[in-house]
Protein backbone atom coordinates (compact mmCIF):
# COMPACT_ATOMS: atom_id res chain seq x y z
CA UNK A 1 0.00 0.00 0.00
CA UNK A 2 3.03 2.39 1.12
CA UNK A 3 4.74 1.48 -1.95
CA UNK A 4 1.54 2.14 -4.23
CA UNK A 5 0.67 5.38 -2.59
CA UNK A 6 4.33 6.27 -3.43
CA UNK A 7 4.44 5.70 -6.68
CA UNK A 8 0.67 7.83 -7.42
CA UNK A 9 2.90 10.95 -5.83
CA UNK A 10 5.99 10.64 -7.61
CA UNK A 11 3.22 9.82 -11.27
CA UNK A 12 1.01 13.16 -9.77
CA UNK A 13 4.24 15.17 -9.57
CA UNK A 14 4.94 14.39 -13.34
CA UNK A 15 1.55 15.92 -14.11
CA UNK A 16 1.81 18.89 -12.14
CA UNK A 17 4.78 19.59 -13.50
CA UNK A 18 3.44 19.95 -16.59
CA UNK A 19 0.88 22.37 -15.74
CA UNK A 20 1.35 25.97 -16.55
CA UNK A 21 -0.71 27.47 -13.83
CA UNK A 22 0.17 30.85 -12.60
CA UNK A 23 -0.92 33.57 -10.36
CA UNK A 24 0.54 37.11 -10.25
CA UNK A 25 1.61 38.20 -7.15
CA UNK A 26 2.34 41.78 -7.80
CA UNK A 27 4.83 41.36 -10.62
CA UNK A 28 6.96 38.48 -10.53
CA UNK A 29 4.59 35.24 -11.46
CA UNK A 30 4.72 31.71 -9.26
CA UNK A 31 4.15 28.36 -11.62
CA UNK A 32 2.19 26.74 -9.13
CA UNK A 33 2.54 23.34 -11.65
CA UNK A 34 6.17 23.11 -10.37
CA UNK A 35 5.47 24.27 -6.59
CA UNK A 36 2.67 21.94 -6.01
CA UNK A 37 4.77 18.71 -7.68
CA UNK A 38 7.76 19.66 -5.10
CA UNK A 39 4.80 19.28 -2.28
CA UNK A 40 4.10 16.03 -3.34
CA UNK A 41 7.26 15.00 -4.07
CA UNK A 42 8.60 15.63 -0.76
CA UNK A 43 5.55 14.07 0.75
CA UNK A 44 5.89 11.26 -0.90
CA UNK A 45 9.56 10.88 0.08
CA UNK A 46 8.65 11.60 3.53
CA UNK A 47 7.15 8.10 3.39
CA UNK A 48 10.42 6.68 1.89
CA UNK A 49 12.78 4.61 4.48
CA UNK A 50 15.43 4.35 2.05
CA UNK A 51 18.17 6.71 0.69
CA UNK A 52 16.99 5.97 -3.09
CA UNK A 53 14.05 8.83 -2.44
CA UNK A 54 16.35 11.58 -3.60
CA UNK A 55 16.68 9.93 -6.77
CA UNK A 56 13.06 9.10 -7.19
CA UNK A 57 12.27 12.74 -6.34
CA UNK A 58 14.99 13.99 -8.63
CA UNK A 59 13.72 11.74 -11.44
CA UNK A 60 10.16 12.46 -11.22
CA UNK A 61 10.23 16.30 -11.28
CA UNK A 62 13.18 15.80 -14.29
CA UNK A 63 10.61 14.06 -16.09
CA UNK A 64 8.01 16.27 -15.52
CA UNK A 65 9.83 19.48 -16.87
CA UNK A 66 11.01 17.33 -19.86
CA UNK A 67 7.44 16.47 -20.90
CA UNK A 68 6.49 20.28 -19.90
CA UNK A 69 8.84 21.45 -22.49
CA UNK A 70 8.24 18.96 -25.09
CA UNK A 71 4.65 17.81 -24.59
CA UNK A 72 2.55 21.01 -22.36
CA UNK A 73 -0.62 19.88 -21.12
CA UNK A 74 -3.34 22.46 -21.96
CA UNK A 75 -6.91 22.74 -20.30
CA UNK A 76 -9.59 22.78 -23.18
CA UNK A 77 -10.06 26.41 -24.08
CA UNK A 78 -10.67 29.30 -26.84
CA UNK A 79 -8.48 29.53 -29.34
CA UNK A 80 -7.58 33.83 -27.96
CA UNK A 81 -7.21 31.99 -24.49
CA UNK A 82 -4.80 30.10 -26.19
CA UNK A 83 -3.20 32.79 -28.17
CA UNK A 84 -2.67 34.89 -24.85
CA UNK A 85 -1.09 31.86 -23.04
CA UNK A 86 1.68 30.87 -25.37
CA UNK A 87 3.98 33.92 -24.01
CA UNK A 88 3.51 32.78 -20.60
CA UNK A 89 4.37 29.23 -21.71
CA UNK A 90 7.79 30.14 -23.64
CA UNK A 91 8.90 32.27 -20.53
CA UNK A 92 7.79 29.68 -18.07
CA UNK A 93 10.11 26.73 -20.85
CA UNK A 94 13.10 29.34 -20.41
CA UNK A 95 12.61 29.51 -16.80
CA UNK A 96 12.88 25.64 -16.75
CA UNK A 97 15.38 25.36 -19.27
CA UNK A 98 17.75 27.74 -17.34
CA UNK A 99 16.97 26.78 -13.73
CA UNK A 100 15.36 23.09 -13.98
CA UNK A 101 18.80 21.32 -13.42
CA UNK A 102 19.29 23.10 -10.48
CA UNK A 103 15.46 22.20 -9.44
CA UNK A 104 16.13 18.97 -10.00
CA UNK A 105 19.02 18.35 -7.75
CA UNK A 106 17.68 20.56 -5.29
CA UNK A 107 14.51 18.43 -4.51
CA UNK A 108 16.71 15.43 -4.60
CA UNK A 109 18.97 17.27 -2.32
CA UNK A 110 16.17 17.63 0.03
CA UNK A 111 13.94 14.77 -0.56
CA UNK A 112 17.08 12.50 0.06
CA UNK A 113 17.80 14.23 3.95
CA UNK A 114 14.02 13.94 4.68
CA UNK A 115 13.89 10.40 4.23
CA UNK A 116 17.14 10.34 6.15
CA UNK A 117 16.50 12.43 9.17
CA UNK A 118 13.67 9.53 9.68
CA UNK A 119 16.12 6.75 9.73
CA UNK A 120 18.86 8.54 12.22
CA UNK A 121 16.19 9.82 14.79
CA UNK A 122 14.62 6.90 14.59
CA UNK A 123 11.24 7.74 14.76
CA UNK A 124 8.11 6.04 15.47
CA UNK A 125 6.05 3.96 12.20
CA UNK A 126 3.01 5.52 13.31
CA UNK A 127 3.51 8.08 10.46
CA UNK A 128 4.93 5.60 7.97
CA UNK A 129 2.59 2.57 8.96
CA UNK A 130 0.13 1.14 6.07
CA UNK A 131 -2.48 1.88 9.31
CA UNK A 132 -2.00 5.45 8.94
CA UNK A 133 -1.69 5.66 5.07
CA UNK A 134 -4.91 3.74 4.90
CA UNK A 135 -6.57 6.08 7.07
CA UNK A 136 -4.95 9.13 5.20
CA UNK A 137 -6.04 7.59 2.04
CA UNK A 138 -9.52 7.34 3.01
CA UNK A 139 -10.12 10.59 4.63
CA UNK A 140 -8.40 12.01 0.98
CA UNK A 141 -10.78 9.86 -0.79
CA UNK A 142 -14.31 10.91 1.02
CA UNK A 143 -12.96 14.69 0.68
CA UNK A 144 -12.25 14.61 -3.09
CA UNK A 145 -15.65 12.82 -3.40
CA UNK A 146 -18.26 14.67 -1.11
CA UNK A 147 -16.31 17.71 -2.62
CA UNK A 148 -17.43 16.71 -6.25
CA UNK A 149 -21.17 16.55 -4.45
CA UNK A 150 -21.59 20.41 -4.33
CA UNK A 151 -25.77 21.11 -3.81
CA UNK A 152 -25.11 24.69 -5.63
CA UNK A 153 -22.49 26.58 -4.03
CA UNK A 154 -22.58 24.57 -0.57
CA UNK A 155 -19.66 21.43 0.05
CA UNK A 156 -19.42 19.45 3.03
CA UNK A 157 -15.77 18.54 1.88
CA UNK A 158 -14.25 20.37 4.44
CA UNK A 159 -15.76 17.59 6.74
CA UNK A 160 -13.50 14.73 6.48
CA UNK A 161 -10.32 17.33 6.50
CA UNK A 162 -11.36 18.47 9.72
CA UNK A 163 -11.83 14.92 11.19
CA UNK A 164 -8.65 13.56 9.91
CA UNK A 165 -7.12 15.96 11.56
CA UNK A 166 -8.75 15.88 15.21
CA UNK A 167 -8.24 12.13 15.44
CA UNK A 168 -4.91 11.58 13.46
CA UNK A 169 -3.36 14.46 14.49
CA UNK A 170 -2.75 18.14 13.23
CA UNK A 171 0.26 17.17 10.78
CA UNK A 172 -1.66 14.39 9.12
CA UNK A 173 -4.70 17.12 9.38
CA UNK A 174 -2.32 18.92 7.41
CA UNK A 175 -1.48 16.61 4.69
CA UNK A 176 -4.48 14.89 4.22
CA UNK A 177 -6.06 18.81 3.84
CA UNK A 178 -3.12 19.61 0.87
CA UNK A 179 -3.36 16.24 -1.29
CA UNK A 180 -7.12 16.35 -1.17
CA UNK A 181 -7.42 19.83 -2.71
CA UNK A 182 -4.90 19.03 -5.60
CA UNK A 183 -7.07 15.86 -6.15
CA UNK A 184 -9.97 18.14 -6.42
CA UNK A 185 -9.07 19.95 -8.66
CA UNK A 186 -7.55 17.19 -10.83
CA UNK A 187 -10.70 15.26 -10.58
CA UNK A 188 -13.33 18.33 -10.82
CA UNK A 189 -11.20 21.51 -12.55
CA UNK A 190 -12.40 24.97 -11.05
CA UNK A 191 -12.79 27.66 -13.99
CA UNK A 192 -9.62 29.43 -12.28
CA UNK A 193 -6.64 26.80 -12.63
CA UNK A 194 -5.21 25.24 -10.16
CA UNK A 195 -4.11 27.51 -7.20
CA UNK A 196 -1.09 26.69 -4.65
CA UNK A 197 -2.84 29.40 -2.20
CA UNK A 198 -6.23 27.13 -1.82
CA UNK A 199 -4.29 24.02 -1.23
CA UNK A 200 -2.43 25.80 1.60
CA UNK A 201 -6.37 26.82 3.15
CA UNK A 202 -7.28 23.18 2.43
CA UNK A 203 -4.37 22.21 4.56
CA UNK A 204 -4.95 24.55 7.44
CA UNK A 205 -8.56 23.53 7.46
CA UNK A 206 -6.59 20.11 8.64
CA UNK A 207 -4.50 21.58 10.77
CA UNK A 208 -5.75 24.64 13.07
CA UNK A 209 -8.89 22.85 14.84
CA UNK A 210 -6.20 20.18 15.98
CA UNK A 211 -4.21 22.98 17.44
CA UNK A 212 -6.66 24.59 19.20
CA UNK A 213 -8.45 21.60 20.80
CA UNK A 214 -4.83 20.72 22.01
CA UNK A 215 -5.14 23.72 23.54
CA UNK A 216 -8.14 23.17 25.51
CA UNK A 217 -6.12 20.27 26.97
CA UNK A 218 -8.57 17.67 24.88
CA UNK A 219 -7.10 14.75 23.74
CA UNK A 220 -8.24 11.91 21.32
CA UNK A 221 -10.29 10.25 21.91
CA UNK A 222 -11.94 12.13 24.64
CA UNK A 223 -13.38 15.92 23.03
CA UNK A 224 -15.58 18.02 24.24
CA UNK A 225 -18.39 19.91 21.77
CA UNK A 226 -16.91 23.27 23.29
CA UNK A 227 -13.63 22.58 22.69
CA UNK A 228 -14.47 20.99 19.00
CA UNK A 229 -16.67 23.73 18.34
CA UNK A 230 -14.24 26.80 18.95
CA UNK A 231 -11.57 24.59 17.16
CA UNK A 232 -13.61 24.96 14.04
CA UNK A 233 -14.72 28.17 14.30
CA UNK A 234 -11.36 29.51 14.45
CA UNK A 235 -10.11 27.39 11.56
CA UNK A 236 -12.92 27.85 9.52
CA UNK A 237 -12.61 31.59 9.79
CA UNK A 238 -9.49 31.59 9.65
CA UNK A 239 -9.35 29.62 5.99
CA UNK A 240 -12.42 29.77 4.88
CA UNK A 241 -13.66 33.50 5.60
CA UNK A 242 -10.56 35.13 5.73
CA UNK A 243 -7.59 33.05 3.79
CA UNK A 244 -9.81 32.24 0.64
CA UNK A 245 -11.65 35.67 0.24
CA UNK A 246 -8.08 36.83 0.46
CA UNK A 247 -6.23 35.36 -2.12
CA UNK A 248 -10.05 35.70 -4.77
CA UNK A 249 -9.60 39.31 -3.85
CA UNK A 250 -5.58 39.49 -5.20
CA UNK A 251 -7.16 36.72 -8.30
CA UNK A 252 -10.39 38.96 -8.58
CA UNK A 253 -9.91 41.92 -7.57
CA UNK A 254 -9.34 44.13 -4.65
CA UNK A 255 -13.24 45.15 -3.64
CA UNK A 256 -14.36 41.69 -4.04
CA UNK A 257 -12.91 40.33 -0.82
CA UNK A 258 -15.65 41.41 1.65
CA UNK A 259 -18.40 40.12 -1.12
CA UNK A 260 -16.47 36.72 -0.73
CA UNK A 261 -16.09 36.91 3.11
CA UNK A 262 -19.44 37.68 3.35
CA UNK A 263 -21.15 34.34 1.46
CA UNK A 264 -18.53 32.99 3.28
CA UNK A 265 -18.89 33.62 6.61
CA UNK A 266 -22.92 32.73 5.94
CA UNK A 267 -21.90 29.39 4.39
CA UNK A 268 -19.80 28.91 7.89
CA UNK A 269 -22.39 29.85 10.57
CA UNK A 270 -24.32 26.98 9.28
CA UNK A 271 -21.55 24.41 8.48
CA UNK A 272 -19.21 24.99 11.89
CA UNK A 273 -21.94 23.56 14.29
CA UNK A 274 -23.29 20.50 12.05
CA UNK A 275 -19.19 19.91 11.23
CA UNK A 276 -18.85 19.90 15.37
CA UNK A 277 -21.78 17.76 16.30
CA UNK A 278 -21.29 15.68 13.62
CA UNK A 279 -17.81 15.22 14.46
CA UNK A 280 -19.22 14.71 18.12
CA UNK A 281 -21.27 11.56 17.31
CA UNK A 282 -18.85 10.24 14.84
CA UNK A 283 -15.92 10.27 17.29
CA UNK A 284 -18.52 8.53 20.17
CA UNK A 285 -19.23 5.67 17.99
CA UNK A 286 -16.39 4.83 16.04
CA UNK A 287 -13.50 5.21 18.85
CA UNK A 288 -15.16 2.03 20.39
CA UNK A 289 -13.61 0.32 17.15
CA UNK A 290 -11.16 2.05 15.47
CA UNK A 291 -8.06 3.00 18.04
CA UNK A 292 -6.91 6.12 15.50
CA UNK A 293 -3.59 6.62 18.67
CA UNK A 294 -1.80 4.12 16.62
CA UNK A 295 -1.99 6.80 14.00
CA UNK A 296 -1.28 9.79 14.87
CA UNK A 297 1.36 12.79 14.64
Amino acid sequence: MKTIFKIFMYGLSVFLTMTVSTVTLGSPKVYLGIIAALILVLFAARLSEEKWAGFYASLSIAIGIILQIKHPIFGKMKAEKLEKLKPLVENYHNFLIKYGALIVIGIGIIAYFISKIKIEKKESTKFRSTRTITYMSVFIALSVVINTMRFGSISFGGFPIIYSGLVLGPVNGFIVGGVSDVLAFIVRPSSGGYNILFTLTSALTGFIPAIITGLFKDKYPNYRFFSVLIGVFIGQMITSVIMAPFFQSILYGKNTFYYYAAKAFIKQIVSIPIYSGLFISLNESLKKNINFNLSRK
